[in-house]
Formats: C-alpha cells, structure tokens, sequence
C-alpha cells in the first residue's frame, strides 16, 4: 500500500505515470508496505498465466528475497526508477522507508536495482547521479550505496507519523524497532532503533563475505 499523502500522475512521454506526495513527508516514514491485499504468485504460478497477463505482472510486479513475485492492488505499483531515490527498500521486509524529506508535489521513487530486476535495462532518470544503464549486477552494491541512509532513516521511525504501521505484514512497528535502545550505542540519535542495529551488523557481515560487486 502506498502512503496516503500521495496520487497518481502523467510524468512525461518518456516516463508516463508516477507517483507524487500530496503534503510533505518526513524521513524515517514508511513510503510503500506490503500488504494483506497485494497478490502474491510464485515463479511457477507466473508461467501459467497467459500471455496478456504474464506480460502485465511482470511489468509491474516484483519479486522479493523470498523468490516472490508481489503485485500491489493499488497505485504503488506505479512507482518510479531513481538513480537519486526519495525512498529504499528495507530488506528482507517488502516495505519502503523514505530517506530524506519528500516535499509536496515531488515524485516518490526507489532505486530499482535494489529489487531483483530480470535483466538490465537503459535509465532515463534524469537525476545528475544518473548510472544509465540499470543492472542486476548492481543490487548489493547499490544496497551498500544507500545503507547509512536507511540506517538514519530507520531510526527516526519513532518521531514521524506512520500511516502505513498498522497494515504493513512484514515490518515493526516504531515501538518494536525501538525496543531496548539506548543512546551509547547510536550516539548520534536521541531514541536510536534496536532494529536499525540489527540491520547494521547483519549488512555489515554481508559486505565482508565474497559478494560478486562490481
């Protein structure tokens, strides 16, 4: 489910439709959750739609770390590419965290080389931090791009409205990912997040071990 502050658009020729904030919105806001009426398919499931159908899901579905293919039943489906994105996946909880303040009328957009895109494809972003081409290759470096940025954002959960919280399946609430924080350590945040800790050794492993990154 997309935030509610939020509306569909025309963007451009080029681009077609997207998605824009309607009021500002404030680091740390969950931006996209998954939700109980999004539609999930396994890769098997996908092959035996027809083709009119298989083309259109995989247009505007994703597939997760869990080897998932998620339809969203409203306009998230409809976000855009950024090279420069307002908001990140959180890994492993099919949510979307915004990592710097969206302002009312700007396009809310992720970084697709973050989900498990199937082949590359050419960007037309048009942000100066434009990489042209878009690569699967790229995920886990791109994760390691934007890591201190969701960490921040993670750990202003607590401050900031969270119209999404009560219908996300698979994220905390700010309550849970505050739980048992204590300022010595996350000396930069007043109420630092447990959650965004865990998340922070967990990535910090992962780009110690032998990831093909390019």
């Amino acid at each position: 489910m997309i935030h509610p502050d939020t509306k569909l658009v025309a963007i451009n020729d080029a681009t077609g439709s997207g998605i824009v904030a309607t009021a500002d919105i404030s680091k740390g806001t969950i931006t996209w959750c998954r939700d109980a009426l999004d539609i999930v398919l396994t890769p098997q499931s996908t092959e035996s739609l027809p083709e009119v159908l298989y083309n259109d899901f995989l247009k505007y579905a994703y597939r997760n770390d869990q080897d998932l293919y998620i339809l969203n039943w409203d306009n998230g489906r409809y976000q855009n590419h950024s090279c420069d994105p307002t908001s990140c996946l959180v890994r492993d909880y099919d949510c979307e965290i915004a990592i710097r303040d969206i302002h009312a009328g700007e396009q809310i957009t992720s970084d697709y080389a973050t989900y498990n895109v199937g082949a590359e494809f050419e960007c037309g972003c048009g942000s100066p931090k434009c990489r042209n081409i878009i690569d699967p290759r790229d995920k886990e470096q791109r994760w390691l791009d934007l890591q201190p940025k969701v960490f921040d954002a993670l750990e202003l959960m607590n401050n900031v409205p969270q119209p999404l919280s009560s219908v996300a399946l698979n994220f905390p609430t700010p309550e849970q990912a505050l739980m048992g924080a204590t300022q010595e350590q996350c000396p930069n945040h007043n109420r630092p997040s447990s959650f965004a800790r865990r998340l922070r050794a967990r990535w910090d492993a992962l780009a110690e071990s032998k990831w093909p990154l390019r």
